[in-house]
């Protein structure tokens, strides 16, 4: 699979998933084992109702790039 491939599967099933919860679920938390740079999940992930995201990778040019792409985190928790 390509890149844009995997991001479109892995949004597909996330948002299926999410629409099956239970209303009154606790938000979930999202580990990512090899983020990349988000440059095409970061949308999804703002909008995601989620108590957490982290996101790993072994490179950390690539880490910078994922949070300039995901934006601000709300540090207010």
């Amino acid at each position: 699979m390509e890149h844009c491939e995997v991001a479109a599967a892995t949004a597909a099933f996330l948002e299926d998933w999410l629409k099956q919860r239970p209303e009154d679920a606790p938000p979930p938390r999202m580990v990512d084992l090899g983020c990349d740079d988000l440059a095409l999940l970061a949308p999804l992930l703002r909008r995601l109702p989620l108590a957490s995201y982290t996101g790993l990778d072994m490179d950390p040019p690539v880490l910078q790039l994922a949070q300039k792409a995901f934006g601000p985190r709300n540090t207010d928790q």
